[in-house]
Parts: structure tokens; sequence; C-alpha cells
């Protein structure tokens, strides 16, 4: 978390030193950001050699294990396939708003770094509770799972409905804060609303996608990794403006989020069969005379 957070307030730091005050312009960004993750890493490698750390760093140790990198691969698609369609989702947009007016681009990129501020909370609780998932599930340990499954949802849908509740109550106010363009507030404020609209379920979504990582099940992740931001963000924003003009572009993203909710339903549901067949057949193995009864708690 220190070398996280230095990391980033150094960038913060040296972002005015170089691209004002060295009038770098954006060549001052790049040298700000690579200074300051070079430190962040730096801090980390000391961190382990000086022996502080539980875990010791051998480079004897050093050996590949196509069984290892093959497994880290599996489960690290679907997280770079989510940050490429990122990118690409959001040049795409742009491109889609550019015909309408610069308010437009202006508007949509403005409430895609607000969304980002909810969004970015939600993926931080997911790469905590992915951990917390797949050792349990490796331990055998059901009721834990389900435990934090539970839990989990239930957390991450409460902070995403009041931060759609505050976005939709405070669209204009939100978006007064990036400009006082009358466009822009009309338009921003609008797709705000749009964008909040499916979001109290967006921690549902990310739990499960973080779930599906934690247990190895690489293709429902990178279907769900997949399908947001590309699989069906892309045609809706292809077909979508044709028919309604600039509302199609504010509404392209709220159409894939819904049916990646629908999705993500889908297939939460096959999941947990599997994982309540699994719990069965553990406490069948373990405890065949106690399984009914141990069987009913750990599934309720």
């Amino acid at each position: 978390m220190i070398a996280l957070i230095s990391g980033a307030v150094l960038n913060m730091i040296l972002d005015p030193i170089f691209i004002f005050g060295l009038n770098m312009g954006i060549q001052g960004a790049a040298v700000a950001t690579v200074l300051a993750q070079t430190f962040a890493v730096c801090f980390q490698l000391w961190y382990y050699i000086s022996g502080r750390s539980y875990l010791k760093l051998s480079l004897s140790r050093f050996q590949p294990s196509k069984t290892i990198v093959m497994q880290i691969v599996k489960i690290g698609i679907p997280s770079i396939l989510t940050l490429a369609l990122n990118s690409m989702a959001m040049a795409m947009i742009n491109n889609a708003a550019a015909p309408y007016g610069d308010y437009a681009v202006a508007s949509m990129g403005i409430v895609k770094r607000v969304m980002s501020l909810g969004m970015f909370a939600i993926f931080g609780y997911g790469q905590g509770f992915q951990p917390l998932a797949g050792f349990n599930y490796g331990a055998k340990n059901f009721g834990r799972l389900n435990e934090a499954i539970r839990f989990s949802v239930r957390i991450t849908t409460a902070f995403t409905f009041c931060a759609a509740t505050l976005f939709i109550v405070f669209s204009e106010t939100v978006i007064s804060w990036f400009s006082t363009d009358p466009l822009v507030l009309q338009t921003g404020a609008r797709a705000l609303r749009a964008l909040s609209v499916p979001f109290p379920l967006f921690g549902f979504q990310i739990i499960y996608f973080s779930l599906f990582q934690a247990l190895g099940k690489a293709i429902p992740a990178g279907i769900l990794s997949v399908s947001r931001q590309g699989l069906l963000l892309i045609p809706a924003i292809i077909i979508l403006p044709r028919f309604l003009g600039l509302d199609g572009v504010i509404f392209a993203q709220p159409t894939a989020d819904g049916l990646t909710i629908i999705m993500t339903v889908i297939l939460a549901v096959m999941i947990n069969k599997k994982l309540d067949r699994e719990a069965l057949d553990h406490l069948a193995l373990t405890s065949p005379q106690e399984a009914p009864v141990k069987a009913a708690q750990e599934l309720t």
C-alpha cells in the first residue's frame, strides 16, 4: 500500500514540476510517471531485500515453471482484456461523439472520469475479495466462501447504490465542477444520469468476475471482461447513434451494462449451483453420516 500510494503521490508532485516548471509539456508528464513508478518498484525491492518481508527473494530459485506461468496467464488474460477494452471503448465513444461537437466529446469524457471514481473503488474491493475467495475454495471451506460472496455483493451493492443516487440527484452540480459551458452541463448531466441507472449492480458484476478469476474459471471471466466494454458495447456504439443521434452515444454504455448484468446473473446462477454440488460432494467424502446436516448449514 505504501509503495502504490507513494508512487501515485510522487507522480502528482512531479507532474506540475516537469510539465510547467521545466516547460516539458506532455513529455514532462511521461517522465514524471516513469520516475514515480521507478521509485515505487525500488521501494518494494528494498523491502524484500532488507529482510523485512516474510517472503525471501533468491535468484537461484527463479526457475521457469510452465504450470505456474500458464496459471498466471489464464487468470491474467481477463484483466488484460478489461484494461485494453476500457481504453478502446473510451476512444470509440469519443469518435462517436465527435460529429456532434466538442461539447459532446467533453461531456462524455467528464462523465467517464466521474464514473471511474466509483468503479475504481469496486475494482479495488474485487482485488481484495479475489485471494480470499481463492484461498477458501482451495481449502474446501465452502461455508466461508459463500459468506464472503454474500457479504461482498451486499457491501458493494450498497456502495454503488449510494454513488448512483448521488450522481443522479447532483448530476448538474458534479458536471459543473469540470465545465461551465451550458451545452456541456446539459449533455453531461443527462449522460451521468443514464450511466448511473445500471451502476447499482456494478458491484455484483465485479464480485462474480473476481470470483471466476479466483476459481481459475478463465472462460466465464473472459466472457464478462469482453462483454461490458467490447462484445456488447462496440455494437451499441455503432448501431444506436444511427437511430438516436447523440442520445445513442449516451445510452450505448448503459445498454451494454444492462445486457452484461443479465449475462452475469446467468453465469452467477451456474457457478453457485456448481459450488453447492462441490460442497455436498466434499461433505459426503469427509463426514458421510453428518453430510445432510452439515450440507444444510453450509448452503444456508
